[in-house]
């Protein structure tokens, strides 16, 4: 079977909406877009399904986004950029799992002072600020 156009599995994933909690077939497109070229649009598009479901873990298949993305490696930047104009979740577990290995900037941007910025802002859903505050309280 030959491999698919990133420019359609794009299209697929930008309509992929779960029916029934079922987000199985969001989970094979992630996989196929993984061995897709060029990275960097990979990675923009891994990080674009984060900011749709900012507050969702797909049952389970967003976590497929987190391992890619550490996977493709060189993400950081992209994500900086993602979880600063619209946080999500697994964005933030992501600067967490930074802080975690060790890591303190992006960019030179202090990661803290982004979670800071997550935690206090207006608007942001109450799980977000929990989750970045936990990892300004916690970090390992």
């Amino acid at each position: 079977m030959m491999a698919r156009a990133l420019s359609e599995i794009e299209r697929e994933i930008a309509a992929f909406l779960p029916v029934d909690g079922y987000w199985r077939p969001l989970d094979d497109l992630l996989a196929e877009a993984l061995g897709a070229d060029p990275k960097p649009q990979v990675i923009k598009l891994f990080l674009s399904v984060l900011e749709r479901f900012p507050l969702d873990d797909g049952a389970g298949v967003l976590w497929s986004i987190v391992h890619g993305l550490e996977h493709l490696g060189d993400y950081e930047s992209l994500l900086l950029h993602s979880v600063r104009s619209t946080p999500s979740f697994l964005g933030i577990v992501m600067l967490g799992r930074m802080i975690n290995a060790g890591e303190r900037a992006i960019d030179g941007e202090m990661i803290t002072d982004v979670l800071r910025n997550i935690a206090s802002r207006p608007g942001i859903a109450e799980d977000l600020r929990t989750c970045a505050q936990s990892f300004l309280r916690n970090p390992k």
